[in-house]
């Protein structure tokens, strides 16, 4: 089998970034500086196993003149895609930077059709069987199809989840690594009925 990881950032995202030295609701700015790339947990996933010498795969959703310019930025940088092209746009996620503190301005992630899922789904299953380690990174856009990509086959695969929404069925079957914060961590505790002990100096210390 190849040692290939096949990275399923299926969310991601055009990133701007906003530099400000004075940050007020309801006032006009002045815009100091602005940064733009592409990004995603899948997107910076595979940034960081490039330059740790992986080889990763990405596969994503990918729609509309964001989705190109995502697509263009990541092949400059010598990423392998599978792109799913979709009809409507990749979202714009800003980020407002002020004097260190940041203010993060979120769009909804696209709408799936049912075609971009059976693109999704033909297109998985062609990499899954010579693919080894499975990343899925982020949350799903909405209207996927989490019940058909639970239902695949995980035996003889490493999977990575960094995602809190949508997984628990994943989660039954077993999982090599679940990396998610303080947050997602309490998210999930109360999803699944187990108490958690707030009053601890630790939790606030982790929190």
């Amino acid at each position: 089998m190849s040692r290939e990881i096949l990275v399923l950032g299926l969310n991601p995202a055009w990133q701007r970034v906003f530099f400000l030295d004075k940050f007020t609701p309801g006032e006009v700015h002045r815009i100091s500086k602005v940064k733009e790339y592409a990004s995603g947990k899948g997107i910076n996933c595979c940034r960081v196993l490039q330059l740790s010498g992986g080889s990763p795969r990405l596969m994503h959703f990918l729609g509309a003149g964001n989705g190109e310019k995502i697509f263009d930025e990541l092949s400059a940088c010598g990423i392998p895609q599978v792109p799913i092209w979709i009809r409507e746009n990749t979202r714009i996620c800003t980020t407002i930077a002020c004097n260190g503190d940041t203010t993060e301005l979120v769009e909804p992630s696209p709408m799936l059709a049912d075609s971009e899922n059976d693109d999704f789904a033909q297109t998985l299953n062609e990499y899954w069987d010579s693919t080894q380690y499975i990343a899925l990174c982020g949350t799903f856009p909405q209207g996927f199809n989490a019940k058909m990509f639970n239902e695949l086959d995980f035996s003889d695969k490493h999977i990575f989840v960094d995602a809190i929404d949508g997984i628990d069925e994943l989660l039954a079957k077993g999982v090599d690594l679940l990396k998610i914060n303080m947050l997602e961590y309490c998210k999930l505790l109360e999803r699944m009925g187990i108490p958690q002990v707030k009053s601890s100096p630790q939790f606030w210390k982790n929190s």
